[in-house]
């Protein structure tokens, strides 16, 4: 930062803080690998004891099955959305598409020039034509945020079509908590540890707990459909 901050002082100072530049990324880099190779280190030589199920973590298995178990069966697909929200969706995801490479390709247009190491006593305003936004800069980033609009009125709509689907699966899951967490814990304690380094054919394909966290209750209902909305 100091570098960067002195480099148009002389060319001395500019050329240090471009060599400081390409040596942080090269040791952050560096730090990436080694990171990359400690953790698979780990995960080699620790693979059981990282793997296996520990029965004091029952609650916290039961929670991601609970939510697996909900964005299962309350799935909904492009076709059952209504078509004004996917015109609306589709619309808003389209401007803010172009609108994010108009602020790449046409910044000079949006933004002023301002740099790091420039004087903040200089900036005489943070918007219009002689501040860090112009007056289209702040047009265009206004109407990016406008366009959440789409996602937001989709996530609305899916809540409420899937409100009394939720409160439905939902008593369900309570009723079947205590038991789940029982099986769950009892095949926590009996679980055998299979090295998928050495697997052969003579051994079960899948682990027991990968298909027990995947068991589901029922058959999924039928997505909601745009007519229900």
């Amino acid at each position: 930062g100091s570098f960067y901050m002195m480099r148009d002082t002389s060319e001395v100072w500019t050329r240090s803080g471009n060599l400081m530049l390409v040596t942080s990324v090269m040791i952050s880099g560096i730090l990436w690998v080694i990171a990359a190779w400690a953790i698979q280190n780990q995960l080699e030589n620790n693979y059981k004891e990282l793997t296996k199920p520990l029965p004091e973590n029952v609650d916290l298995e039961w929670l991601d099955f609970k939510a697996n178990e909900i964005k299962r069966s309350l799935k909904i697909t492009w076709p059952n959305i209504p078509r004004s929200i996917q015109l609306l969706y589709a619309g808003c995801c389209l401007v803010q598409i172009l609108m994010c490479q108009g602020m790449y390709w046409g910044h000079a247009y949006l933004f002023n020039p301002f740099e790091v190491s420039d004087d903040i006593s200089t900036l005489e305003s943070f918007h219009g034509e002689k501040g860090l936004v112009s007056t289209l800069g702040i047009l265009v980033v206004g109407g990016y945020f406008v366009c959440m609009l789409g996602p937001v009125v989709l996530r609305i709509w899916s809540k409420v079509t899937t409100r009394q689907s939720r409160a439905e699966l939902l008593t369900k899951l309570d009723r079947m908590e205590a038991k789940w967490k029982e099986d769950w814990v009892e095949m926590a304690r009996t679980w055998e540890f299979v090295d998928p380094r050495v697997k052969n054919s003579c051994q079960p394909e899948e682990d027991q707990r990968v298909m027990f966290s995947v068991a589901s209750i029922d058959p999924p209902p039928d997505p909601p459909s745009a007519t229900a909305a």
